[in-house]
């Protein structure tokens, strides 16, 4: 059936019967495969965790792909998934993604052109230091007046992940920023006016983001993670890492 699925970065999404999860991040990677049923109840069939070496993903950069690699093939094997052919669902770290919340001039609505045309402006002014930029956008309403919510990447970045799951056989049927994906699977659609503030600890950062009932309002990653509190614990405790 057609990929329903949301996707920021990719053009074409790619038609297919089903699909896994799995997300990468700087200290794991974790699979999980689920299931619709008639009703539309998802259930949770399978999951599995591999642990990684602390330098092989720094800031969502592959900096020991080999280990990495290596990694998922033992993932595949302790949850005992052939992967060839398969369609994957994934996300860019925050770290990666900029966004920026630009007013729209009052007007009579915006044809899909009029808004492409508007973001690609915007791009060039905001002047993000991005290495080969691409982005996309949606747009939100604030009473009577209507934003533009621009999210800007590299293709690098893209490139990077689309490789990666291509070299164990499995393409990418969507791909996109983690908060978005995190708020999806734990927020219902907040009621008008009201706002929910979304607060993920990774290994190396932690991300916060703020959400209404149009979307993503703000989004702002910190250098400080689940590592430092893991330090922390160690120390005041005075115990090792596996205790804390």
């Amino acid at each position: 059936r057609q990929n329903n699925m949301p996707s920021l970065w990719l053009k074409r999404k790619p038609i297919i019967e089903h699909a896994f999860g799995i997300d990468v991040s700087d200290g794991s990677i974790e699979y999980v495969n689920c299931f619709q049923k008639r009703d539309g109840t998802v259930i949770i069939m399978e999951t599995a965790r591999i642990e990684l070496p602390h330098d092989a993903i720094v800031e969502g950069q592959l900096v020991k792909p080999t280990l990495v690699h290596e990694a998922l093939r033992k993932l595949f094997a302790a949850a005992h998934v052939h992967p060839d052919g398969s369609a994957v669902v994934t996300a860019l770290p925050d770290v990666q993604v900029l966004t920026s919340c630009i007013p729209l001039p009052e007007a009579s609505p915006y044809t899909y052109t009029e808004l492409r045309a508007f973001a690609s402006h915007a791009l060039k002014r905001l002047n993000f230091h991005v290495s080969s930029p691409v982005h996309t956008w949606h747009t939100l309403r604030d009473g009577q007046v209507q934003q533009l919510f621009l999210y800007i990447t590299s293709r690098l970045y893209v490139k990077q992940w689309k490789d990666f799951f291509k070299e164990h056989r499995m393409h990418v049927a969507a791909l996109e920023m983690e908060s978005l994906a995190l708020a999806r699977s734990l927020i219902h659609r907040p009621l008008h006016g009201e706002f929910v503030g979304v607060i993920d600890y990774g290994f190396h950062q932690t991300n916060v983001s703020i959400f209404d009932r149009s979307g993503m309002r703000f989004s702002h990653v910190f250098d400080v993670g689940g590592q430092a509190l893991t330090e922390q614990v160690m120390r005041t405790l005075n115990c090792d890492r596996v205790y804390a």
